[in-house]
């Protein structure tokens, strides 16, 4: 006669042998009978309430603690925006340092501490949605409470759909595929919706867990260490970088210029304009920018030159005014007929006005074997109505704009030791019988009431206009005197090494420039400056992209209002009421039912789920069961109890 499978709960005395399959004995009913009187209080499982808090709290608390302690370094710590008060192009381009955060908060705080505490949110979400879980068995398990007491067959699992509940209940990740594969089957059961709603919000919880984490590598990838160089604007500006004419110089023209000793004239402010001739001012420094291709020689302040002082110069940026000048030349050697004599002299006349000769005119040169070098000032572009001293204090001059600009006949004579030149072969240049280079330009020259930024001691911007007559006759007067001469000279020396006379003539333009500025220095001035920023030194902070920063706080924040919500929903379930039902739904609460002789139905004191089972119940007495597997007679397994 074949035996019957082996039953659960038959058991066997300590070492019979588990091989003999005995006969399968009959099986108690399983599955949810709850009874339709009230169980006495003394036999309730207790903990519901604890355990709800629990869980909420393993959800809500890491989250929220997590994300405002991220957030709270991060404003603590925040610097603000370097913004510039310069935002032009060039600006920008000449502070490469000064960053932009953009769509970012620039911190100044470890990029690595900050980036380990927003990653300690992605190492624990994947551990919450089982504490999700445990709130949803709480709801999950009045349902099916209810479910039984009205008989709801039909709302009430089958025993694989228990399994994946029980799967579902212990956040097995493997239960959302058992759960696909069951729902979708074309025949067959199909999930309760108690099950469907578990798997769901199971499904909801995981995915929130993996956004956690992406966000945490979006933050990570696209966090970075930058370097910060602060800003500070002053106002009003603290420095005076520009430069201006006195008020006097408006009322009396030239003269403000010079000072006349009733022997001869002298310039303003000396020794001050000597030292900015030749470089030695620690006030004064005359430097060029260009503007629409025309180079301008301007006024600056020795401070903001980055020559004089490199490491202050470089914490300022300001708009400052001042005086500019920007001079033309163009060669007109063979337009003033130039000829050659016996006395070596290089004969020229340009116009009525301007004509001599270069080489042996004693009012012009002493030698043709040395340099020499000489100019007049005109009204005109033609070089043929000379400014005379008269001119300077004749009435009505200041409302003469006509002088602006104001024209120059140069001429100089370089030797060249006997040799020949890169000029030489030039129609622009003039050889006497003694040799040398001789030549002559046509050159205008324009004063400007000038405006400029400097950053990071390079000009960014830069707009000009017209002086009038009385400024500008400020900066001519003094070549009138002849002062300058001898820098000019040097500088015509230097440009007869130039490859062409287009080249000579624009180097000559722009000493000119330099000069008459250097010459009018002593007269000028200190402005303040229009703007002003300073700048401290670069530090390297911490950039925080906005997007992924907030991305990963609100995920955090919505995992921990999930935690809140289901919370409430679980206290509405009557935890303390429900908690009998819900401990079975877990896998004591299957294996006390399964393996415990004692009808669990009937026990008292029991207050905690290891109270279901025998050994943990003091006092009691028998023997204490073992679980095995064994195989049945159909080659199948099954559970096995034996008893001591």
């Amino acid at each position: 006669m074949a035996r019957g499978p082996v039953s659960a709960y038959h058991s066997l005395p300590m070492g019979e042998d588990p091989s003999e399959v005995p006969t399968e004995v009959p099986q108690k009913p399983f599955g949810f009978s709850p009874p339709r009187t009230p169980r006495t209080g003394s036999s309730r499982l207790q903990g519901g309430i604890a355990e709800v808090l629990i869980a909420c709290a393993a959800i809500a608390l890491p989250m929220i603690c997590l994300s405002l302690a991220l957030l709270g370094l991060i404003f603590a710590n925040q610097v603000p925006p370097a913004h510039s008060l310069f935002q032009d192009d060039q600006a920008r381009a000449a502070l490469p340092l000064l960053t932009d955060p953009g769509n970012a908060y620039l911190v100044n705080f470890s990029a690595t501490q900050l980036i380990t505490i927003a990653s300690w949110a992605s190492s624990v979400a994947p551990h919450l949605p089982t504490y999700l879980m445990t709130l949803c068995s709480y709801p999950l398990a009045r349902k099916l409470l209810r479910s039984s007491h009205q008989d709801a067959v039909d709302k009430l699992p089958t025993p694989y759909q228990l399994t994946i509940l029980l799967e579902l209940r212990n956040g097995s990740l493997k239960s959302l595929w058992n759960y696909f594969r069951y729902s979708s089957r074309k025949a067959g059961n199909k999930p309760i919706a108690a099950l469907s709603n578990l798997a769901k919000i199971f499904m909801l919880a995981t995915l929130c867990g993996w956004l956690i984490l992406a966000a945490d590598t979006w933050l990570h990838v696209t966090t970075s260490t930058v370097p910060y160089v602060g800003v500070t604007a002053y106002f009003p500006p603290l420095w005076s970088f520009g430069r201006g004419l006195p008020a006097g110089c408006y009322l009396d023209g030239a003269t403000c210029s010079m000072m006349d000793t009733g022997v001869v004239w002298l310039l303003g402010g000396t020794p001050e304009p000597f030292r900015t001739l030749y470089n030695i001012s620690d006030v004064t420094r005359i430097s060029t920018f260009e503007l629409e291709g025309q180079s301008y020689a301007y006024v600056a302040d020795a401070m903001s030159v980055s020559d004089v002082n490199d490491d202050w110069g470089a914490q300022w940026d300001f708009l400052a005014s001042t005086f500019a000048i920007s001079t033309t030349c163009t060669p007109i050697t063979s337009r003033c007929n130039p000829t050659t004599n016996s006395s070596s002299c290089v004969n020229f006349q340009c116009s009525e006005a301007f004509s001599g000769s270069l080489g042996c005119d004693s009012t012009v040169f002493a030698s043709p074997t040395v340099n020499a070098f000489g100019l007049r000032l005109f009204f005109d572009e033609g070089l043929t109505q000379e400014i005379l001293l008269s001119d300077f204090f004749a009435q009505g001059f200041r409302q003469n704009y006509s002088f602006n600009p104001f024209h120059i006949g140069m001429y100089a004579t370089v030797s060249t030791n006997g040799g020949e030149g890169p000029l030489n072969g030039s129609a622009e240049v003039a050889h006497g019988v003694a040799g040398g280079d001789s030549w002559i330009l046509s050159c205008s020259a324009t004063v400007w009431d000038a405006e400029y930024s400097s950053v990071n001691q390079t000009i960014t911007w830069a707009d000009v206009t017209k002086s009038n007559a009385t400024t500008a006759a400020a900066f001519a007067w003094p070549f009138w005197a002849n002062y300058g001469f001898d820098v000019l000279e040097r500088a015509s020396v230097l440009a007869d090494f130039a490859a062409t006379m287009q080249d000579v003539a624009n180097q000559t333009a722009l000493a000119f420039s330099t000069t008459a500025l250097a010459l009018t220095s002593g007269t000028l001035e200190q402005r303040p400056n229009l703007l002003e920023q300073g700048r401290g030194g670069a530090i390297l902070v911490a950039r925080i992209p906005k997007a992924p920063l907030f991305t990963l706080v609100a995920l955090n924040l919505l995992f921990a209002v999930l935690g809140v919500a289901f919370a409430v929903m679980a206290a509405f379930a009557r935890p303390s009421r429900t908690r009998d039902v819900q401990a079975r739904l877990g896998i004591a609460g299957i294996v006390a039912e399964k393996f415990e002789d004692e009808d669990l139905d009937k026990m008292e004191g029991v207050r905690s789920v290891k109270d279901l089972f025998a050994e943990n119940r003091g006092g009691e007495n028998g023997p204490t069961p073992r679980i095995g597997i064994v195989r049945t007679q159909a080659g199948a397994w099954k559970y096995r109890l034996w008893r001591a």
